[in-house]
C-alpha cells in the first residue's frame, strides 16, 4: 500500500472517550479521577491545544495526501473548516511547517523502508472489555505503519506542545493506542515501536532523539495491558457507584497524571498534599 492510498477514518468517528488514550495514565493510576471529573464542568480547550489541533489536521492531511512537504501550505488557515464558528483557526507558519514535518518525515520513513509497508492514518478502533459497555472505551491512532513482510507495526503519535516533554518508555497512551489497533486486526507481530514525535520541545534540540522518541512494545504484552486496562476501568465504575455524600477520597491518587486532569482543582487529595506540604514546611521552621 502506498501513502497515497493511506486509510483515513471517516471525521464522524472524533469523540472523545470517558477511558480514553490521552487519560489513560490518570485513570489507570487515579480511579477516583473519572468520577470527579464528571462532577465538574469540562476546561475549555487552551490556545495551545486549538493550536495542536490545527496541526495535527496539516499532518493528518499531508498523510492521507500523499503529500511530504508541509511548507507548501505554509499561510494557509487550519484546521480547513471554515465558516464553522466552534473551531478555532490558526495560520500555517514557517515553525508549524517545521514541526510537522518532523512528523512527516519520520512517518514517510517508514513507509519507504519496505515495499508492502501500509499506512493507516486517524484510525478508530474499540476495546471489548468485561468491564465496559459495547464502544464505551475506543480511541484512535495518529498513524500507523504496519508492515506485513516483518511482522512490524509501528504506532506514532504527535504532539505538537513546546512546554512539557512527553517519555514514550512504558507510556500509556502509546500502550493503548498500540493494543486498541493490533486487537482490532488480523495481524501477525512480532515487533511494535511506539513513536511519540514531539519537536517543539527543548529536549529535541539538545538530545540525540531530535524530537522523535522511541521504544519497543512486546507484542506478548498486549493482551497484559488489555486485562489492566479492564481492571482499571471496573475499578473507575466501582467508584461511580459509591453516593456523592459518601468519601470517596481513597480512590483518589496524586501524581503526574493530575497535571491535565479536569478536576485538579477541586481534588480531596491534592488538597490533602498541599496541606500535609505546608505542615512539614512549617514544622522545619
Amino acid at each position: 500500500m502506498t501513502e497515497t492510498q493511506a486509510v483515513g477514518a471517516p471525521a464522524e468517528q472524533r469523540a472523545h472517550s470517558r477511558f480514553g488514550g490521552s487519560i489513560a495514565s490518570r485513570f489507570m493510576n487515579c480511579a477516583g479521577s473519572v468520577a470527579l471529573c464528571d462532577s465538574v464542568p469540562p476546561k475549555p480547550p487552551s490556545k495551545y491545544a486549538a493550536e495542536g489541533t490545527a496541526a495535527h489536521a496539516l499532518g493528518e492531511y499531508c498523510l492521507l495526501n500523499g503529500e511530504r512537504d508541509a511548507s507548501i501550505h505554509v499561510g494557509e488557515w487550519w484546521p480547513l473548516q471554515e465558516g464553522s464558528h466552534d473551531v478555532e483557526r490558526f495560520e500555517c507558519t514557517a515553525g508549524m511547517a517545521q514541526a510537522v514535518q518532523v512528523y512527516l518525515d519520520a512517518v514517510y520513513a517508514e513507509l519507504d523502508a519496505s515495499p508492502d509497508a501500509e499506512l493507516y492514518v486517524e484510525q478508530k478502533f474499540e476495546f471489548v472489555l468485561a468491564s465496559a459497555a459495547p464502544g464505551e472505551v475506543f480511541g484512535k491512532n495518529d498513524s500507523m505503519v504496519y508492515t506485513p513482510s516483518l511482522g512490524r507495526l509501528v504506532v506514532f503519535d504527535y504532539k505538537h506542545g513546546a512546554g512539557v516533554s512527553v517519555d514514550v518508555t512504558d507510556n500509556k497512551q502509546l500502550k493503548f493506542y498500540a493494543a486498541g489497533a493490533v486487537l482490532n486486526r488480523p495481524w501477525a507481530l512480532s515487533t511494535i515501536e511506539l513513536v511519540i514525535v514531539q519537536p517543539r520541545t527543548r529536549d529535541a534540540e539538545t538530545e540525540e532523539h531530535g524530537g522523535v522518541k522511541r521504544w519497543t512494545f512486546d507484542p506478548t504484552e498486549v493482551l497484559d495491558f488489555a486485562d489492566e486496562l479492564d481492571q482499571a476501568v471496573a475499578k473507575a465504575k466501582a467508584v461511580e457507584q459509591i453516593p456523592p455524600e459518601m468519601s470517596r477520597a481513597e480512590s483518589l491518587v496524586t501524581g503526574s497524571w493530575c497535571r491535565w486532569c479536569d478536576a485538579a482543582a477541586v481534588c480531596p487529595a491534592r488538597e490533602k498534599q498541599a496541606s500535609e506540604a505546608v505542615t512539614l514546611d512549617y514544622a522545619n521552621v
